[in-house]
C-alpha cells in the first residue's frame, strides 16, 4: 500500500465527516466503528487533521469532529500531506535521496508518471465529492465481508 495506515484512516475520516451536515459533531469512537479501526489511534489522527485545519473540533459533553462548508471543499492531496507529507508526490520510488531527472533511479521516468497522475488525482477528487459517493452507496469506507 502507498499510504501509511494513519492515512488511510484519516482519509477515511474525512469522507465520513464529510458526509455528515455541516456543523454536526461526531466522536471519535463512532468514527472509529463506522471505518472498523481502532479507536485511540483514530482519535489520534483527528487530533493531528484538527490541529492542521483540515477539520474542526469542540471539547466537552456536546463536543465532537466536524466539517465546515469550506473544509468540505478540501481536496484529497491535502488531508494526504497533511498526515504523510509529500513524500509520496516528491520523492523516489525506491527511496534514493539523490534520485533526479539528471540522476535517475532506474524506476524514474516510468514512476513519475504515475506520480504525476496520482498528484492529479488526489487534487481533483474533493471530499464533497467522495462523500457523495459514499452517501449514494456507490463506495464504501471499511471493507465488506463477502462469502462465496
Amino acid at each position: 500500500m502507498l499510504l501509511s495506515k494513519a492515512c488511510e484512516y484519516g482519509l477515511k475520516a474525512c469522507i465520513f465527516l464529510a458526509s455528515a451536515k455541516p456543523s454536526i459533531k461526531t466522536s471519535a469512537l463512532e468514527i472509529s466503528e463506522v471505518m472498523d479501526a481502532p479507536s485511540p489511534f483514530t482519535a489520534k489522527i483527528l487530533k493531528q487533521l484538527s490541529k492542521a485545519g483540515i477539520i474542526s473540533s469542540n471539547k466537552g459533553p456536546k463536543g465532537g469532529f466536524y466539517l465546515t462548508n469550506e473544509q468540505q471543499k478540501q481536496n484529497l492531496y491535502t488531508v494526504l500531506v497533511a498526515i504523510d507529507g509529500d513524500q509520496l508526490f516528491t520523492g523516489c520510488a525506491l527511496g534514493l535521496s539523490t534520485c533526479s531527472s539528471q540522476f535517475p533511479c532506474p524506476v524514474h521516468k516510468e514512476y513519475a508518471l504515475i506520480r504525476d497522475r496520482l498528484t492529479k488525482l488526489m487534487k481533483y477528487n474533493t471530499l464533497d465529492k467522495m462523500a457523495d459517493s459514499y452517501q449514494n452507496g456507490e463506495a464504501f469506507l471499511k471493507s465488506l465481508e463477502i462469502s462465496v
